[in-house]
């Protein structure tokens, strides 16, 4: 059994690259919030849509700043959006329709608050127009408008943010190009902007009700949406080039206005829809997938595109999945670890290299522990001498294969990275104090040991 062996700094609380949210859109970057509370971003950063002050690229995941009270965080095409725990609302990226939301149409490389509001809850932006929720239940917009997409019953971009409405029972918002979407707290569906809502109901320029089913749960990128009833189905509409409606079939050259069903299955939890491609999760934690998969977006080591959900891979246990543009991200209910498969795209994978992935990969690495949870690996390995001053010895007892090593600092920097020679590590170059060896298997086993380095 092939096992890996990362050397990951020790402390008290948690290691910095634990995520506890993270979002990725129709375009190639990708934003997260770790379990302390920091920001990081990385990808495409033309608009300076990264918050990191510069307009290059990062194939790593690089922090925003160094505050640690992040509570939410969106990555819409060329730009982001953030909420911290005080609930203020802070943007940066590209702002040539004003969908920064403050008051101008200059870009930002740098994050900035949006207002003075302290009351801000959940956003969602497609590409240049913006949704958010306030903690009243309040819905408001701003952005492009030239469909209406704004829902203030006219067709005027607005660089701030208005509100539609007086309504204060809104409690689940979607934005795709064109196309607003809101789920009320009865869970009737609501949409407005171009026509693109699942039924004959013509263009709105403010929210209308789409059909009396009750809904919770909608995604919606450039053409196509799918969405989750109250009663574990799942429907989608829109544009079916690669089958990423789930019917069975790909009409390239026809749009399916009506919602259809997709298949029979009442157990769906969450829905994602991609550019080309969607995704949905079953409430046993099994992923699915279908439409466009010629970057390995599905994760099931092929590129092989599906016409009806297909299951991909065997696991259980898959907490929360997103579509980038031709790229996957996901979470895990047993750790906090970050995986991520599909195009590499301006280094949207995040780990360093180039070149897509037909399987997930595990995104740095990760550990919760605490004094109370740390569980040492004597059994599996010995290591000597510890504390040690120059040299650390592994010795594997049960002859597990080893493909890598790793030494991590307190920032969670990777300071020794050894593909070879797995009996030694050679420590003389760091600075003194406590670190901890954590062995993680393929089939997510966990050993640790605690060292110190004099």
């Amino acid at each position: 059994m092939k096992k890996i062996i990362f050397l990951l700094l020790f402390t008290n609380l948690l290691f910095s690259q634990c995520w506890k949210t993270v979002d990725s859109r129709n375009g190639v970057h990708n934003i997260g919030i770790q379990t302390d509370g920091s920001l990081w971003t990385w990808g495409y950063n033309l608009y300076g849509q990264l918050g990191d002050g510069t307009n290059i690229d990062k194939n790593i995941p690089t922090q925003i700043g160094t505050a640690t009270d992040w509570k939410f965080a969106t990555a819409s095409e060329n730009n982001s959006f953030a909420i911290k725990t005080n609930g203020t609302l802070w943007a940066w990226g590209n702002n040539e329709s004003g969908q920064l939301g403050n008051g101008t149409t200059v870009s930002r490389r740098m994050p900035i608050q949006i207002g003075s509001g302290t009351d801000w809850l959940t956003i969602a932006s497609n590409r240049l127009h913006v949704l958010a929720l306030k903690t009243n239940g309040t819905l408001w917009a701003w952005g492009r408008n030239q469909s209406g997409e704004l829902g203030n019953g006219t067709t005027v971009n607005s660089p701030i943010p208005v509100q539609i409405g007086t309504d204060t029972n809104w409690v689940k918002i979607e934005a795709s190009v064109s196309t607003s979407f809101a789920i009320k707290a009865n869970g009737t569906l609501w949409s407005w902007g171009d026509d693109m809502n699942g039924t004959n109901l013509p263009a709105s320029l403010v929210p209308v009700q789409v059909g009396t089913d009750s809904w919770t749960d909608i995604s919606a990128t450039w053409f196509h949406a799918v969405a989750l009833k109250s009663d574990g189905t799942i429907w989608a509409w829109g544009e079916n080039d690669y089958g990423q409606l789930g019917n069975g079939n790909n009409n390239a050259n026809t749009v399916n206005q009506i919602a259809s069903q997709i298949g029979t299955a009442s157990n769906w939890k969450s829905v994602s829809a991609g550019t080309y491609q969607s995704l949905a999760l079953k409430t046993n934690g099994t992923l699915w997938v279908w439409g466009n998969n010629n970057n390995g977006q599905f994760g099931n080591n092929t590129t092989v595109n599906s016409l009806v959900p297909t299951q991909s891979g065997t696991l259980t246990n898959w907490k929360s999945v997103v579509l980038g543009q031709a790229m996957t991200i996901g979470l895990k209910t047993n750790n906090d670890r970050l995986w991520v498969w599909g195009s590499d795209l301006f280094g949207a994978l995040g780990n360093g290299s180039s070149g897509n992935s037909l399987i997930p990969l595990a995104l740095g690495t990760c550990s919760t522990l605490d004094n109370e949870k740390f569980v040492t690996s004597n059994i599996s390995f010995k290591i000597y001498p510890n504390p040690t001053n120059d040299f650390l010895q592994i010795e594997n007892l049960l002859n597990f294969e080893i493909n890598e090593i790793e030494i991590i600092n307190v920032l969670g920097k990777v300071v020794i990275n050894q593909k070879t020679e797995f009996n030694t590590i050679n420590l003389q170059n760091l600075d003194k104090g406590i670190y901890f060896l954590s062995i993680l298997s393929i089939d997510n086993n966990v050993y640790r040991h605690k060292i110190m380095k004099n």
